[in-house]
């Protein structure tokens, strides 16, 4: 969510599917999230959700030793070239703090505010789709236990995007809708979901 000014979602839909283009080629998977998704009028911000492609491997030194092990995101490797050459800008918060983790990544293309959220387990997808889709009272109940409000069976926690049973157990998620079925609750469709 940004406090960006609201513009027309026909105005910032084109720009957000280009930029999954762009992006798709370093992801295994990726989608648009948020208020685009949700089909709001008005937005003023792009969320992406996606898995990049990762490799892992270890590097040697020049007498073939193992020296580290080492994880290459091409994902992350081609917003940092396009940070290099001014196509994209940092978002800082405001505390004047950049946002440039392995999991989030606050961005600006032009005005626009981006964010991009990756998925690094996939079996995690349907719980971050759901959050990253909101609107944010709906995101908040998903996470929240029925005891206290929520959505969620006393049974489940989220933690780090992922689903736990009785906090021990992490639970496979692929989809979205997987995500509605463990927790009994019948599939909102996005653009339904501010009256939840």
């Amino acid at each position: 969510m940004s406090n960006h000014p609201k513009r027309p979602a026909s105005e910032l839909r084109p720009i957000a599917e280009h930029i999954v283009e762009e992006l798709r080629p370093y992801c295994e998977r990726i989608e648009i999230a948020g208020s685009l998704r949700r089909r709001c009028e008005t937005v003023s911000d792009i969320e992406i959700v996606c898995v990049p492609k990762i490799t892992t491997g270890t590097l040697r030194d020049l007498f073939g030793n193992v020296d580290q092990a080492h994880r290459d995101n091409a994902l992350d490797a081609f917003v940092i070239d396009r940070l290099t050459r001014g196509l994209l800008q940092h978002r800082l918060d405001k505390n004047g703090r950049k946002s440039f983790g392995e999991k989030y990544k606050r961005l600006l293309v032009g005005d626009i505010a981006l964010d991009l959220f990756s998925v690094i387990e996939p079996a995690s997808w349907g719980v971050i789709m759901a959050i990253r889709t909101g609107p944010a009272e709906f995101s908040r109940k998903l996470v929240t236990q029925r005891c206290d409000g929520g959505y969620l069976p006393n049974k489940y926690r989220v933690r780090d995007g992922a689903l736990w049973r009785f906090g021990e157990e992490r639970i496979e998620v692929l989809e979205e809708r997987d995500l509605f079925e463990l927790i009994e609750l019948d599939y909102i469709e996005p653009e339904d979901r501010w009256r939840h």
